[in-house]
Order: structure tokens, then sequence, then C-alpha cells
């Protein structure tokens, strides 16, 4: 088990500077692998995040009535067709993928450049696929993949398509209400990945490899990616979703 959490951070100093390596390492962060779990902790707080495709709160979701009304569902185009190939170009902790691969009959590619987020999806990829008593969690499993990559430099050099290339960069809490509480993880984040500051230069990118439309995750209140408006757009109470059809 020793050896797995080694090897975990291993790529990861192969792959990230050195200021983002001293500042999970030496700060209030750390990488524990626990019963197969890897997790990441915020020491002063004593709490961790991990990627876990399999427990009953990522279920109820999936099997939530009125899934395909959701604006997510909408926005990437679930309602009109589930045969859609999505290519999810910054992952995370790779929520969002996790819906799109319980509705699609086609299949989701999940990227994600930052290494411990890739080390935390990775982990929870490799355990939903090891699941052998839930045929739904199954499935999903053999539709998803991942790839530890900057969108960017894939988008420039696949010769893949998609119907749907999905972007959902990190952007910075400015702006929003002080009162506003971030979640965990998403304060997790801030703190290791920090912001996609060249998350514009994305968006023409997937232009080139969607058939059917990019959708983009913003803030309710954040400008449109690269100033472009789209072509429509499903706003909630925190989220918009900004589509740009092809």
């Amino acid at each position: 088990m020793l050896f797995q959490v080694l090897c975990y951070i291993k790529v990861m100093k192969k792959q990230i500077n050195t200021q983002t390596i001293s500042k999970l390492e030496q700060s209030d962060f750390s990488l524990k692998l626990e019963n197969d779990v890897l997790k990441l902790y915020k020491k002063s707080e004593n709490s961790s995040i991990s990627v876990d495709f399999t427990s009953q709160k990522a279920l109820k979701r999936i099997n939530e009535p009125g899934i395909l009304k959701q604006d997510v569902a909408k926005a990437i185009g679930f309602n009109k067709t589930k045969e859609l190939n999505i290519l999810d170009a910054t992952a995370g902790l790779g929520r969002d993928s996790f819906i799109f691969a319980s509705i699609t009959e086609k299949n989701v590619l999940m990227l994600e450049r930052n290494p411990t987020s890739f080390a935390l999806l990775e982990n929870g990829l490799k355990r939903l696929q090891q699941v052998e008593d839930n045929q739904q969690l199954q499935e999903i499993a053999k539709k998803l993949s991942l790839e530890n990559i900057d969108a960017a430099e894939f988008l420039k050099t696949t010769d893949q398509s998609f119907d749907v290339v999905y972007l959902d960069p990190m952007f910075s809490q400015e702006g929003q209400k002080k009162s506003a509480k971030v979640k965990k993880e998403m304060a997790f984040f801030h703190h290791t990945v920090g912001n996609d500051e060249d998350s514009d230069c994305l968006l023409d990118l997937a232009f080139a490899k969607a058939s059917k439309r990019v959708v983009v995750k913003r803030h309710k209140n954040a400008p449109y990616l690269d100033n472009k408006k789209p072509t429509l757009e499903f706003k909630g109470k925190t989220n918009r979703f900004d589509v740009y059809i092809i």
C-alpha cells in the first residue's frame, strides 16, 4: 500500500512544477491511500476528499427522477438524443462525466492535466471498474476512460472528434458573494490546482473537435469564455451552462 502511494507521488513529481509540489507536500495537504482509496487530506481540518463513483450519493444522483430535465443534461443535448460521444476536457473529480456516462449510449473520455486531481480520479475509476455486484455501475465503467493530458495539447493533436466537448474550467472565487461558502472539494482544488487561467484558448480548439455542440460550465456571474456569446444558456442558482451549437 505504501508503495502505491509513493508511485502516485512519484508520477506527480514528474508532471507538476516545483512550486505546486511544495504547496502540496509542505503545506496543509497530503495524499494518503487507505483501504485502496486515495484521499487528499487537509490536515488542519482533519478532513479529506476522494473520488467515489460507487457511493450511495453517486448512485442517488444518477438515478434521480427527472435527471434528463436538469440543466446539465439539457445543455449536453440528452433531451434530444442519448447517442452522444462526449469529451470532458477538464474532468476534475469526474462528477459530471459520471452523470454523462450514466445517460449516454456511447462513451465519455475524461481529460485531467493536474497530477493530484488525476491521481484521485484514476483511483476512483479503477475502483469503479472493479465493481461486481451492480450492473448499472459496470455499464458506466465500460463507457468511461481517462487520460492525464492538458486539454489544449489533446485538442491540438488528436485525430478524434466528439459529438460534444464539455469544458468546466476552474474559476476564481472573486466576484462571488463573500457569504457564500465554497464547497469543500472546490476549496481543496483552489489550494492544490488553482484557476485555469488559460481556459479561454480552449473554446476555439473545442469548436474544431465537436460535431454537435460545445458546452461550457461557468459561475452564473462569470463572463463568457473568451468573451464569446453562446447560442443558448441554462442558468441555475449558482452555475450557468453556455451552449455553442456547431
